[in-house]
């Protein structure tokens, strides 16, 4: 009996501990905070009037910058000029140099990338994989 009875104290007196720090810090909630007043006497909630301050300040930049946006103008004509049409789209020829490249065994770049600079890795030689070694035959245990 006795052994029961301290585990069972123990976990009384944590509850009785967690009730008490509940009822006198977390319950009340912020009645020790600190309030400003203005002149006449009436009470200024400081982060209601700083969040309201800065969302109108947000309000009225993103207001000048679309102001400023809708000044800007578009025109289509820089692609029928001869600069733009004798643009070139590379994409295709490249691909099938790096095809080719993949094929002859060419090594596209540093065999360690994470390696400092100026070190370099032996060349390899690619060599064909040997033959898998064929499976033995297992035999049942007595």
């Amino acid at each position: 009996m006795k052994n029961t009875l301290k585990p069972l104290l123990a976990i009384i007196g944590l509850v009785l501990l967690g009730v008490l720090v509940w009822y006198f810090l977390i319950r009340d909630g912020g009645e020790g905070q600190i309030e400003r007043i203005t002149g006449t006497g009436t009470p200024i909630n400081t982060t209601t009037s700083v969040q309201t301050a800065a969302a109108q300040a947000d309000v009225e930049r993103f207001q000048t910058l679309l102001a400023e946006l809708d000044q800007v103008k578009l025109s289509q004509s820089v692609f029928t000029q001869p600069q733009y049409a004798e643009k070139l789209n590379y994409t295709e020829e490249a691909r099938q140099r790096l095809d080719e490249l993949k094929e002859g065994g060419d090594i596209l770049g540093r065999e360690n990338p994470f390696s400092a600079f100026g070190v370099f890795a032996e060349p390899t030689t690619q060599t064909t994989p040997a033959a898998p070694n064929q499976p033995r035959a297992v035999t049942p245990r007595r």
